[in-house]
């Protein structure tokens, strides 16, 4: 199939609005469609309705594929395209303004996908609003542009809510295992911050906080009931060394581990 687009709206001549749509339509692409932003002037949102291809946002390579959205910000650097085998059918609209930017703040959104996320009848509503024409269709805009965006945003929760779950199992399954952010991103196909703030927002601390609390929650009880020293502990935890560890637990149980196991009747 040759790439070609059908555009409902262009209109990027207009200045800052409170809500510019600049350019919407649906892509039918090939295996060369691509495009490179180092700085978009606009926030692009897109719904995948059939085929696959890759998104990068902030360094990270995203798979976008038929039931999915994405969402790249103004201003940020971006680069998606087809595949070559099996290219996009993808809804899209660019859209800037203080209302633009003011619904993506208060939604929390940010550049990223969103798999099965079913927004293709929030498209279209815009779409059709914009084939109108009329003034009285483009005053409903904010509205069918509004649900777009919460839309969007719900997907992300119940999503974000299962990668939460799916980080918080992986740290409770390697708590002997030394672990890096950079694994629970490629775990969750998430950026490094957007794992931070997902975990955070689920559980109320950071996963490296979570993961050390989980740590010295199990050296209290191989402390109270086995005879391996302080020191293989450290170790056997992934702690950095025996004088790291100490100070960490005391901070955890409020007295060092010797005392701890002392005080608890631990094997000595």
């Amino acid at each position: 199939m040759r790439m070609h687009e059908e555009i409902v709206y262009c209109n990027a001549n207009e200045g800052e609005a409170f809500l510019q749509i600049e350019l919407a339509g649906t892509s039918y692409c090939d295996g060369t469609y691509s495009i490179r932003r180092e700085r978009s002037g606009c926030h692009v949102l897109e719904y995948v309705e059939s085929g696959s291809g890759t998104i990068i946002c902030e360094g990270q390579a995203l798979h976008p594929e038929a039931g999915s959205a994405y969402f790249l910000k103004r201003d940020e650097p971006h680069w998606y395209r087809s595949s070559a085998h099996d290219p996009w059918v993808k809804h899209f609209i660019n859209v800037r303004g203080t209302l633009a930017d003011n619904l993506i703040a208060a939604y929390g959104l940010h550049s990223g996908l969103f798999p099965h996320c079913r927004v293709s009848a929030c498209f279209e509503t815009i779409f059709s609003l914009l084939r109108g024409g009329v003034e009285e269709n483009k005053s409903l805009l904010p509205i069918a542009f509004h649900e777009l965006v919460a839309a969007i945003a719900a997907s992300r929760t119940k999503t974000e809510s299962s990668d939460a779950e799916k980080i918080k199992l992986y740290l409770d399954e390697h708590i002997r295992s030394p672990i890096r952010l950079p694994d629970l991103s490629r775990l969750v196909f998430k950026s490094p911050s957007q794992v931070i703030r997902i975990f955070k927002r689920e559980y109320g601390q950071s996963p490296y906080h979570y993961l050390t609390q989980r740590r010295l929650s199990t050296a209290s009880l191989l402390l109270q009931n086995t005879n391996m020293g302080i020191r293989q502990i450290a170790l056997e935890l992934q702690f950095a060394d025996e004088h790291y560890f100490s100070n960490a637990f005391k901070r955890f149980a409020g007295r060092s581990p010797s005392h701890f196991r002392k005080e608890s009747g631990g094997p000595r």
